[in-house]
This record gives C-alpha cells, sequence and structure tokens, in this order.
C-alpha cells in the first residue's frame, strides 16, 4: 500500500525536491497555498503533512491550528520544515500539534527516515484505534493526570458522546437522569496514581432505576518521567452474570424453603396425624369389640371422643393442605365485598361442637352491616383458626369476644379469650413468626402444631395487614389483624 503525503510550501522548487525524494515511496500531493491545502486535506484526508513554516499569506503554525481544530483533519501527523529552529520557534510547532520539524536544507535519508517514522507511527494508531475498537467493552486510557488520552467507541457509545469529546476530560458527564456508584469491594485503588492492577465492581442506575452492573479493572501501563504510571481502564458489563447469580441465589433458597417444608410436612404427619389416627382406630376397634356388653351411656362417650378427634384431625388436614398450597405459591388471591358479621357466624357455625363441648360464651361486638374486601376462602381460614385457638385454651365456660374497631387503614378485628394465656417465651415466639416447632395443648389435651397459626398469618399478610398479640399466663389471649374496606392488591 501507498501511503499519501501532502507536501505544502510556496516555493515550487522546494516542492519538487521534497516530490522527487518521497515519491518513489509514496504518492504524493503538492499545494503551493496554504487554502488550497486546506482544500485537499479536506478532499483527499493524507496520511502525512509536510508543511512549511514562512509562508507569504498564511504560516505554518497558523494552518496546522486550523487543521488541528478541524475535526476532519486533526488526526493528521504535521511534520514542519523550516530554516527557524530556535528553540522558541521548536516549542511553538509543538504547541500547535506538530508530531515533529526537520530543519532546512536537509538530507535526502534525513527526510526519507523521518516521514517513514511518522508514517509508521500513524499506521500503528489506526490500527490500534481499529482493535480497541473491536472491544466490545468500555476502554479508556488516561495519563498522569487522570486525562483521557484514548477511548474506544463502546465507551463513547456509553457517555452518548463521539471519542473526540471524551478525549482530555477526566470524568465525563453521564446522560441525564443516569448515575454512576462504585460498589468498594476493598479492591478499588483509593486515590492515584495506582501502581498495580485494581479490579472493582461499579453499577450504572438508568432514570426509570433500572441497573447494571460493570467490573472495571485499573492497569498501569507506563510510566512518565515523574514516576506516576498512566492507566489502563476496561470496564466489562457483568450484569447478565449478576442475574444470573442471583437467580441461582434464589434457587437455593427456594430449595432450602422447600426442604424446610418437607421437613415440617413429615414432622406433622408424624406426630399430629398419626396419633389421633391410631386413637381412634384404637378406640373404634375397642368399641367394636365391646359394643354387645358395654352401657348404652359408655358407648355415646366413646362415639363422642371419637368423632372429637376425627374433626380435629380433619380441621389439621385441610390447614395443612392450605398452609402446603401456599408454600409452593398454588394459591390465588381473590378479594370481594364481605359481610363480616356473615362471615364470621359461619365459622361459629362450623366451629359448634367445639363450642358445646366446653360450654363457650361467643360475644360478638360487630355491627351486621360491617363489610370488608377480602378473599372468602383466606378470611374463612383466618377466622376458623384464630377463633378455634381461643376455643382450644379457653377453660370451660370461658367466653370469646370478636369485636371490630376501625382503623385508616381498614376494620381491625380482635379475637380474645379469657384462658389460660401464654409464657412470655412463647409469646415471643409468635410474634417473631417462629412457629415451626411449636407444638401446644388446649385445655382438654388439643394437641396443636402451629400451622393453623402459621396460615392465618399468611393469609392476612396477603391482605396487606399483621397479625398482633397480647397475652398474659393465666388471663388469656387476644389476637388483632387488619382487613382493608377496599380493595387491597
Amino acid at each position: 500500500m501507498r501511503y499519501t503525503v501532502l507536501v505544502v510550501d510556496d516555493e515550487p522548487r522546494n516542492l519538487q525536491l521534497v516530490a522527487s525524494i518521497l515519491s518513489p515511496a509514496y504518492r504524493i500531493m503538492l499545494a503551493d497555498d496554504p487554502a488550497e491545502a486546506l482544500k485537499v486535506c479536506f478532499a483527499k484526508q493524507p496520511d502525512l503533512i509536510l508543511l512549511d513554516i514562512v509562508m507569504k499569506t498564511m504560516s505554518g503554525y497558523e494552518l496546522a491550528q486550523q487543521l488541528k481544530s478541524d475535526k476532519r483533519t486533526q488526526t493528521i501527523p504535521i511534520v514542519f520544515l523550516t530554516v527557524k529552529a530556535s528553540e522558541d520557534d521548536i516549542d511553538k510547532a509543538f504547541q500547535v500539534g506538530a508530531v515533529d520539524y526537520i530543519s532546512k536544507p536537509f538530507k535526502a535519508k534525513e527526510l526519507l527516515a523521518r516521514v517513514k517514522t511518522q508514517i509508521t507511527l500513524q499506521v500503528a494508531e489506526k490500527r490500534l484505534r481499529q482493535v480497541i475498537n473491536l472491544v466490545p467493552h468500555r476502554l479508556f486510557a488516561r495519563d498522569s493526570a487522570g486525562r483521557i488520552v484514548l477511548a474506544n467507541e463502546a465507551a463513547a457509545a456509553f457517555y452518548a458522546k463521539n471519542i473526540d469529546e471524551l478525549l482530555n476530560t477526566r470524568e465525563p458527564a453521564l446522560p441525564e437522569g443516569y448515575q454512576y456508584v462504585v460498589i468498594d469491594n476493598g479492591q478499588c485503588p483509593p486515590e492515584e496514581p495506582i501502581h498495580r492492577m485494581y479490579t472493582c465492581e461499579e453499577q450504572l442506575i438508568q432514570p426509570e432505576g433500572k441497573k447494571q452492573y460493570f467490573q472495571t479493572s485499573k492497569i498501569p501501563f507506563c510510566f512518565s518521567e515523574s514516576g506516576l504510571p498512566a492507566v489502563l481502564e476496561i470496564a466489562i458489563d457483568i450484569t447478565k452474570e449478576k442475574e444470573k447469580q442471583a437467580k441461582i441465589r434464589q434457587l437455593n433458597q427456594e430449595l432450602l424453603k422447600h426442604s424446610q417444608y418437607k421437613d415440617k410436612l413429615l414432622s406433622v404427619i408424624a406426630h399430629d396425624l398419626i396419633t389421633p389416627l391410631f386413637n381412634m382406630d384404637m378406640s373404634l376397634g375397642m368399641l367394636q369389640s365391646q359394643i354387645d356388653t358395654l352401657p348404652a351411656d359408655k358407648v355415646r362417650d366413646k362415639i363422642s371422643k371419637t368423632k372429637d378427634n376425627a374433626s380435629a384431625t380433619l380441621k389439621l388436614l385441610t390447614n395443612l393442605l392450605e398452609w402446603t398450597k401456599t408454600q409452593f405459591e398454588a394459591v390465588s388471591y381473590n378479594p370481594v365485598a364481605l359481610n363480616l358479621f356473615d362471615e364470621v357466624q359461619k365459622v361459629l357455625t362450623f366451629l359448634q361442637s367445639q363450642l358445646y363441648n366446653k360450654n363457650i360464651n361467643v360475644e360478638l361486638a360487630i355491627s351486621q352491616e360491617q363489610q370488608i374486601m377480602a378473599d372468602t376462602d383466606m378470611l374463612q381460614t383466618i377466622l376458623r383458626n384464630l377463633i378455634a385457638n381461643a376455643i382450644k385454651y379457653s377453660k370451660e365456660e370461658g367466653v370469646v369476644v370478636v369485636s371490630t374497631k376501625e382503623r385508616d387503614s381498614g376494620i381491625c378485628i380482635s379475637i380474645a379469650d379469657d384462658g389460660v394465656g401464654m409464657s412470655a417465651e412463647h409469646l415471643q415466639k409468635i410474634r417473631q413468626g417462629n412457629m415451626e416447632h411449636i407444638t401446644t395443648y388446649g385445655t382438654k389435651g388439643e394437641r396443636g402444631s402451629g400451622i393453623g397459626l402459621n396460615l392465618a398469618r399468611e393469609f392476612i399478610q396477603w391482605h396487606g395487614g399483621e397479625l398482633e398479640v397480647e397475652s398474659e399466663e393465666g388471663k388469656g389471649s387476644t389476637f388483632t389483624f387488619t382487613i382493608p374496606t377496599n380493595h387491597h392488591s
């Protein structure tokens, strides 16, 4: 490939001399006027410009400044040809953007060597730019002062700027509404300069709240005379990897949770279902073998106790099934307008035998017109478990009070008993939701697994409320929760 060199000089003899030396190796363009040289540069984009300093219509310094101030030509290297070789002249040449200078008169070998060097550097720089633009990650090079001296297209796209707008800046501005946060993992350098590689995690927060994660590495790659390193920065988008890690953590948590559910399920089956079923089987077996000899009142008593066991076991199975559905997200929440008084009456009808067995009196402090928004099945489960709990821990001829109070967030429902209450330790566990391993017994030996209370708490939370409890040992307990009067989503 023949590279193109533009020679600018208002002396025709100088133009011809330079052309005769360079033309065997390069494609030569000549301009004897600075204005013409500008047009050629805009149209042809030479690989190198050889520029005389002293010209009649415009100095080489002025032409160089114009070339460097225009984005179309600012990357073309300029070498001055000059008879002015004082220190001030040389300094000014570099200030206006020259990469080298050649003093007149010059030797052909020197000219060829200087041109070859600059062409080689220019080609290498172009190839470097092509290579770094192939890198799909954001890449910067900074000088010892922290200014960006090299950037790729991925970096420009990230900041919604072109590459030239990034150069010589320290902290490019992000598009409006974006926020960049460094997540210090102990690997980030506290300040520049750095003398070894550092890697840290950074986060881009978009205006709508979406987050992107980047792993940014800072690598010292050369050192200035002052000993301060320049730094290469590369930022790799690790958002997908972070999402995968989060998904794996979530799956691990779900696996752990399901394992705990399985253990709880097996525990309930082993302790709370097998025992009453075994007792019923034994009781019915004895009744079968003795039915012809037992008095009628003892037969009725055994049948009544067996029925109570069967009812308690059915209630436990019902709770267990509903609880299992909630753990595997197989429930649906469908709130509708309900009359609270009617819903409580349905539960009391369902629990009639338990109330009768202990001669419990239920007092309702509820308006018969009280309307709420709730899921029918969930509300029935909540009320059934909390009222059944109150009955279980009430003494003979105890009182259970179901009352309501209006709150800003909805209707506050309280279920209070004057039973045995609970210890401070037991109360603390319930308030913390730590009921997984609580097995309790009612005043007539009714066994409890804690599942019903767990289920009530979860269904209350589906309605946007929380289960509150107050209790004092020997004086009873009060369970309170709030149900919205309008739709909760």
